[in-house]
């Protein structure tokens, strides 16, 4: 999260939009920043589909390491 004083710019936003949707969209009403419902919806599927794409990459490399043995 940006510091109390400073302003956030648009990278920062968008890290605080991946890491958490929720909390993110706290800190960048917080912060002045207006996001309409579907923004904040579109977010949360984006942030929802990349979780589900990590899972998958770590189930991948799990199953990997057991084929090796």
């Amino acid at each position: 999260m940006a510091p109390r004083g400073h302003d956030m710019n648009l990278g920062t936003a968008l890290q605080l939009l991946q890491e958490s949707t929720a909390s993110a969209s706290f800190a960048l009403f917080a912060h002045g920043f207006q996001l309409s419902l579907r923004d904040i919806r579109d977010a949360a599927e984006t942030a929802a589909s990349y979780r589900m794409a990590m899972r998958g990459r770590r189930a991948e490399k799990e199953a990997q390491v057991v084929l090796e043995r």
